[in-house]
């Protein structure tokens, strides 16, 4: 009895996690990496989500929840979603994050840790 219950709040409390953490959802467009490593691109949907040249990573130090080497696959499903023309959904730590319209700047700082592209 006590491991279903405890099943059961586990459940509860990762889902409830998962939901308060905010999304911003858009178009992926612009990659382009800079002398330093720095990976940017934009992802906007014409209203609420607009970020501009922002940083999502760096290929050579960990920047955020990304290092190297993570930057790398970030980079690719960038590239993947901007040559497809892919909407991009971003979560958020909700204690780090203000909203979705940003403009050169790096994303770790409003709390980035996941990228989906969408289907």
């Amino acid at each position: 009895m006590l491991n279903k219950l405890s099943s059961i709040i586990l459940l509860l409390s990762v889902s409830l996690s998962a939901v308060a953490n905010p999304t911003c959802h858009g178009k992926v467009s612009g990659v382009s990496i800079s002398a330093s490593g720095s990976v940017y691109a934009s992802v906007s949907n014409g209203g609420s989500t607009k970020f501009t040249d922002v940083v999502f990573c760096n290929l050579n130090k960990s920047v955020g929840n990304y290092n190297g080497e993570s930057c790398k696959g970030l980079l690719s499903l960038l590239l993947s979603g901007s040559a497809m023309q892919k909407n991009a959904t971003l979560w958020f730590q909700s204690a780090s994050f203000n909203h979705c319209t940003q403009s050169w700047m790096e994303l770790d700082k409003i709390g980035f840790y996941h990228i989906r592209i969408d289907g």
